[in-house]
């Protein structure tokens, strides 16, 4: 047999969220008017800003990662919890200048959409995929 067990459930859910993902920020670009670019700051004052969130959430990230060896598993939903509001920081503080300085009035959109729909698929894959993953999650308290 080609694929096994959980090799084969990595495929699909690499196959199918990235596809999905793929297609949604089509569907959105192309809904919302917004041209592909790089991903780049969008003036000094976001790179300024982009580079102190990023530093100080690699320090926080490796702090509470070395909590997570020594308290065991418990610790590491601080840490995801901690990534998710990293995370949201970063999509907020880009939307945010691209709201303000942006040429396309609807980048910050198309920021802040693309964040919620890849989220969203990477969990329903996620979730349907690996639906022990849940289970031991929910299991941990």
């Amino acid at each position: 047999m080609l694929f096994d067990g959980i090799a084969y459930q990595i495929f699909l859910f690499a196959l199918g969220s990235g596809s999905s993902i793929y297609l949604m920020n089509l569907f959105l670009r192309r809904f919302l008017g917004v041209e592909k670019k790089k991903a780049k700051p969008i003036n000094d004052l976001h790179k300024k800003w982009e580079k102190r969130l990023s530093i100080g959430s690699g320090i926080l990230i490796f702090c509470m990662s070395m909590a997570v060896i020594k308290y065991g598993p418990t610790a590491s939903l601080f840490v995801f919890g901690l990534t998710v509001v990293i995370g949201i920081a970063q999509v907020l503080l880009r939307a945010g200048f691209e709201k303000k300085h942006a040429e396309n009035p609807n980048d910050y959109l198309f920021t802040i959409l693309e964040a919620l729909t890849n989220v969203m698929i990477l969990m329903i894959f996620g979730f349907s995929l690996f639906p022990d993953f849940i289970s031991f999650v929910l299991n941990i308290y």
